[in-house]
């Protein structure tokens, strides 16, 4: 038996899918950022089900940026996987998963990535490379989808699932949060169970836990504007000592993560091959 949709749930419902095109964005910026410190805007359609697109292409090869010069070796197994570290005209990268390139290359967070080899996200790599000039954000995704198109031969597609996600809201009794002081900068340090905000806004701190923390996106809905001070420690080993990530959230911030399900936009990796080392 289908159940009647009315005007109010079909209104309710596009909100929902609004707030979360919303809270899916990861600007680059950020994502150097926490990598710098350890260690989308996705248009999500209004649709119900799965949309499936063409393959994706950043831009025709005649047009699409490229490095001038681009050097990718094996990575270390015994070294943990890091992030692509940009500094100018360069980036260096020691041991990274192709996944954390297509991560960062499309602008999406770890489970918003499907398919591919068995590799894909366990196999890291050593790579260096150099543009004739400073690059922006916009510009090194773009020229990372380049790299991830000529030399591992990457060609995926888009689709729009209804997947298991975290909504973050205001837990019982109020946020736990400091107010930051306006001059101070914003970034994130992160460190094996524990992450600290300064002048950190909450999406920040979602985007944070989607993918790194817990193996779903996590949806900032709680409705806190501003910047603020925080410190979260949990053990992500599920020790008796200490408490879980839902349990260090609700008693240290005075937040909660609550299960929920939501169109999420989904890379379908469609051929994904390892680079010739160079």
């Amino acid at each position: 038996m289908q159940r009647r949709v009315t005007g109010s749930d079909l209104k309710k419902r596009i909100e929902r899918i609004v707030n979360y095109r919303t809270a899916l964005r990861l600007r680059f910026g950020k994502k150097v950022l926490l990598g710098a410190a350890t260690v989308a805007a996705i248009a999500v359609p209004i649709a119900i089900g799965i949309a499936d697109a063409p393959q994706i292409r950043a831009q025709s090869a005649e047009s699409r940026p490229a490095f001038e010069v681009a050097s990718i070796k094996p990575g270390d197994a015994s070294r943990r996987h890091g992030f692509p570290m940009l500094a100018g005209a360069r980036v260096v990268a020691t041991n990274v998963t192709a996944k954390t390139l297509i991560e960062i290359a499309y602008d999406v967070r770890k489970p918003q990535v499907s398919g591919g080899p068995n590799w894909l996200d366990s196999e890291g790599f050593d790579i260096e490379a150099k543009s004739a000039r400073s690059l922006s954000g916009p510009q090194m995704r773009l020229m990372l989808q380049s790299l991830l198109a000529d030399r591992f031969k990457l060609t995926l597609h888009r689709e729009t699932r209804e997947q298991p996600v975290y909504d973050l809201v205001v837990a019982k009794g109020g946020p736990k949060l400091k107010a930051a002081d306006p001059k101070e900068a914003g970034a994130l340090r992160v460190g094996k169970g524990q992450v600290t905000g300064m002048k950190a806004p909450m999406s920040w701190l979602a985007q944070f836990l989607s993918g790194e923390a817990l193996d779903r996106l996590v949806i900032d809905q709680t409705g806190l504007g501003g910047e603020y001070d925080f410190t979260l420690q949990w053990t992500p080993d599920a020790s008796a000592d200490s408490p879980s990530i839902f349990t260090a959230v609700q008693e240290q911030l005075g937040l909660q993560l609550r299960a929920e399900k939501g169109p999420v936009e989904v890379l379908v990796v469609d051929r994904l091959e390892k680079p010739s080392a160079n």
